[in-house]
């Protein structure tokens, strides 16, 4: 029984972490794509456009943010059964998003 349990909560880590993470890539795709384009139009209002844009997108992007990094953090943990290679590669990549983000795309957006 404890075994069917384990892989129970195995699963929902993986599918919570693969759906975060496609969320969060297509959330970031749309607005690269189409929404930062569309800046172009609120030229009148363009600061507090840009105010109500970083914070508006933080209420959608924080708790897949959120949710990714905590699944990842489970997977780092042994039990899951991943070779230990992929499992610090995979939370290597998070890491790096983070950072690029935080450090690189971040602050363009408040200049």
């Amino acid at each position: 029984m404890m075994q069917q349990d384990s892989d129970v909560v195995i699963k929902l880590v993986l599918t919570l972490h693969a759906a975060s993470t496609w969320a969060m890539f297509g959330l970031i795709w749309f607005v690269q794509v189409v929404h930062y384009p569309l800046f172009v139009f609120a030229r009148a209002h363009f600061t507090d456009f840009e105010t109500q844009h970083r914070s508006l997108t933080g209420i959608v992007v924080a708790p897949l943010m959120l949710l990714e990094l905590f699944t990842a953090t489970l997977l780092l943990l042994p039990s899951f059964g991943i070779e230990v290679w992929l499992r610090c590669a995979g939370f290597a990549s998070l890491g790096v998003v983070w950072l690029s983000t935080f450090f690189f795309k971040y602050p363009c957006t408040i200049c």
